[in-house]
């Protein structure tokens, strides 16, 4: 669910209801130390549960990026971040790192910094190890849910029920969902895809491909042809990258075989493609743009709420649907 926030709470209200004055409210945003620091906290859970942030923090951050190296889309979400904050905060200080592959590098770093933003898809058991190391960090997260204080992420939910009633609207009733277990957004676009699916259609049939570890996408694909009765009329992949290759190792070796079959993919060729995108097959598809993500990042980079107490927040940019003539009409 996306996160909404009043820009402009009303100041004097809170303050009557805390029974303080207007003045020691202010004295809390602007970091006045004279506050006692009982008052202080319970200001600032007020001010946080009405959706208030300090647009000016004090001091110069340094921030750790960890990004998964060899990852183009990743890197790419990281160094357009990094080139935003240093062209625009010359005082920011931005260190990328690796936790996979260096992680005494990554929690050294941690220790040094102000604020830690993942663009490598971490478990929540990594968020807390490094709340361990520097309990005052803050963390911000892209693409994936976990503990994070902030999590960024397209609305995945949206898609699956993009795709479903797109499936729904040409006449399929018998759907394959092709699920990667190293993808880790995959069973809240499967949840939201079925749930919408059998809501439109209580007969359907949806079949679950399900690649684990290393498998071969393509060789997952045909055994599962080879035993399904009848075939079903489309097949939908969570990740764009599993459609183009199935499209290349399955269906051009048999183009008569699966000359009927309507193809529905996820995400944008520019962004899993980032070096020739216009050599990949055009799908129809739910897709959401990666400079959202970028922007609402920035936002609480250089915005940083007032955390003590508050809830964790929840971004969730805009999915859509993207038509090319690859899901066919099979409505008479």
């Amino acid at each position: 669910m996306t996160t909404h926030h009043n820009p402009r709470p009303n100041l004097r209200r809170i303050a009557r209801q805390l029974g303080v004055s207007a003045m020691t409210v202010y004295r809390v945003i602007n970091h006045a130390p004279s506050v006692r620091e009982e008052t202080r906290k319970r200001v600032l859970e007020a001010l946080n549960w009405h959706g208030y942030f300090v647009n000016k923090r004090k001091g110069i951050d340094a921030i750790v990026f960890d990004v998964i190296s060899g990852n183009a889309y990743f890197e790419k979400l990281a160094s357009t971040m990094i080139d935003n904050l240093e062209r625009n905060n010359p005082g920011t200080r931005c260190f990328r790192t690796d936790h996979r592959l260096r992680p005494e590098e990554y929690f050294n770093r941690v220790a040094q910094s102000d604020l830690a933003v993942f663009c490598s898809l971490p478990e929540s058991e990594l968020v807390e190890q490094t709340r361990a190391t520097n309990p005052e960090i803050y963390t911000i997260s892209l693409s994936t849910e976990n503990s994070s204080d902030v999590v960024i992420t397209a609305d995945n939910i949206r898609g699956g029920e993009l795709a479903a009633q797109h499936l729904h609207k040409l006449g399929h009733s018998h759907v394959a969902v092709f699920l990667d277990e190293m993808h880790p957004n995959r069973y809240i676009r499967y949840k939201s895809f079925f749930s919408e699916f059998h809501l439109l259609n209580p007969h359907c049939r949806i079949d679950i491909i399900e690649r684990r570890g290393l498998e071969l996408p393509g060789a997952v694909c045909r055994a599962y042809f080879a035993r399904s009765a009848p075939p079903p009329s489309a097949i939908f992949f969570l990740v764009g990258f599993h459609a183009q290759r199935f499209y290349r190792d399955v269906v051009l070796p048999e183009p008569e075989r699966f000359r009927d079959l309507s193809i529905l993919s996820y995400d944008r060729n520019e962004d899993l493609f980032t070096d020739h995108p216009e050599e990949v097959r055009e799908f129809d598809r739910i897709e959401f743009h990666p400079q959202d993500m970028i922007d609402w990042a920035l936002y609480y980079i250089c915005n940083r709420p007032l955390m003590q107490k508050a809830s964790r927040i929840r971004i969730n940019t805009h999915a859509r649907l993207q038509t090319a003539g690859s899901v066919k009409n099979r409505i008479d």
